[in-house]
């Protein structure tokens, strides 16, 4: 388990000491080989590797996936990595990606967009991307979490099914109610036992309230029995560029400081607020970040920027693209709405395509593909796709290709002008329900397109 991430590190110690010296990668020119820096974020598509709005070229990656040597093709959209290398703008080079998981295990309670497994709270949002699972989740599902810790929860950015078969849990968290009379500890309420046979890596520290650490072992009723802990703490030395894209926790706006999945964050009067300002930070705020580790190893940021929530949904057939103004983003229209898609954007094949293509992105998209959208912004400044999964339809389901879904804040709806994001629709459904309902209910409409006419069949209201 250790062995595979020393292995990594090292040969990531040797590649950022030779460029310190002076090296350079041949695989991208275009990237200044003196930026190093280390990178975590959420994959966002492939054609090399997407993260934070840059596309890393893979060429000489070395990726490890799970504590093992792995390839670009066992990583999934959605999967939170830990990315090294340099970048230039909206090109770069990794020289090493690192995935591991942060949670596996059965669902024990679904409610809503919430789910439990080992006692973990973890939370789903629209940017949620989910792999071989039918939806809605189901108690009893194995599966496989990535995402980003926000105070006791996690946000899942990926879930994938596991083999049913597959009895091995794992759980990552901070170590409380240390009882090692008992050999038992917890991590956020699942309580761990740990015994003798346990292998314990824990880089010359010891199991101490506070110690963040990684779990394997099996559920058995209901308590995880350990087979092998590794201490989980990172640092990373003086100076060390870091970018980070988390959920604010434990804010303390007196000190200027935050967390965000772990790692410790400062500001001062010289970091740039992006579309927000430093009295508007709050926990469960999703920022994207950069700036220089100290010598405490705290982070001091030197930008941070506000991400968007998606507030709409839609399905539907894209009707034209439009190349941007560079090679970084197109714009498709979708119902006659004007939708830009750019490097940020988190794009997906769609997995019951038998010719889905893995390296899918917004170069693939091309009139009369039907997609699913969630999208941020508005009508004056215009809208953005946060997520872009393209449907597979039969080639005889021609139905399908006319038929749309919407899902957007009751603000969008207009009944008496009968629109909804400007776009007129009919309906001989009554529409009395929207008297007095709030801007911010959600409403799901369902219908179908043909020509310029949007017929609505279907309204439902979640207030």
């Amino acid at each position: 388990m250790k062995k595979q991430k020393l292995a990594v590190l090292i040969s990531l110690s040797s590649a950022l000491m030779l460029t310190a010296c002076g090296g350079s990668s041949s695989s991208n020119d275009s990237a200044n080989a003196g930026d190093n820096k280390v990178v975590r974020g959420s994959i966002d598509g492939f054609g090399s590797v997407i993260v934070n709005g840059v596309r890393y070229n893979t060429d000489s990656t070395q990726f490890s996936v799970n504590e093992s040597a792995g390839i670009q093709a066992d990583l999934k959209v959605g999967q939170v990595i830990t990315l090294y290398g340099n970048a230039n703008g909206n090109n770069g080079v990794a020289s090493n990606i690192i995935y591991e998981l942060d949670l596996k295990g059965p669902i024990t309670a679904v409610e809503g967009d919430t789910f439990t497994v080992l006692g973990q709270t973890v939370l789903t949002n629209k940017l949620t991307t989910y792999k071989d699972i039918a939806l809605p989740l189901t108690v009893g599902a194995s599966v496989e979490i990535s995402g980003y810790v926000s105070g006791e929860n996690l946000i899942a950015s990926y879930v994938e099914r596991n083999d049913d078969n597959d009895t091995e849990v794992e759980l990552r968290g901070v170590i409380a109610n240390l009882d090692e009379s008992a050999q038992t500890f917890d991590i956020r309420g699942q309580q761990v036992d740990y015994i003798q046979s346990t292998e314990l890596d824990l880089d010359d520290q010891v199991l101490a309230n506070g110690l963040r650490v990684e779990v394997e072992g099996t559920l058995e009723n209901g308590v995880l029995v350990a087979t092998e802990i590794e201490a989980d703490e990172e640092t990373f030395a003086k100076d060390t560029e870091l970018e980070l894209l988390g959920i604010v926790s434990e804010l303390d706006a007196e000190a200027k400081t935050f967390i965000v999945n772990g790692t410790q964050v400062t500001w001062n009067n010289q970091t740039d607020f992006d579309d927000l300002t430093a009295a508007q930070l709050a926990n469960d705020l999703t920022v994207e970040l950069e700036g220089r580790v100290n010598a405490e190893g705290v982070l001091v940021a030197e930008d941070i920027e506000i991400e968007e929530d998606a507030n709409i949904s839609l399905e539907a057939t894209i009707s034209e693209v439009t190349e941007g103004s560079d090679q970084f983003s197109v714009t498709i229209t979708v119902l006659g709405l004007q939708v830009s898609v750019d490097m940020s954007t988190r794009m997906s094949d769609d997995d019951d395509n038998p010719n889905a293509d893995a390296k899918f992105n917004f170069s693939h998209l091309s009139s009369g593909d039907k997609v699913e959208l969630e999208i941020t912004g508005d009508a004056t400044n215009g809208y953005r796709a946060a997520k872009l999964e393209r449907d597979y339809l039969d080639a005889s389901d021609n139905e399908g290709l006319n038929e749309v879904e919407l899902e957007v804040p009751a603000s969008l709806i207009n009944v008496t002008a009968k629109t909804v994001m400007g776009i007129s629709f009919e309906t001989q459904l009554s529409l009395t329900e929207f008297e007095g309902l709030a801007d911010d209910a959600e409403v799901e409409m369902e219908g179908t397109i043909n020509g310029d006419i949007l017929t609505i069949t279907s309204i439902e209201i979640d207030d």
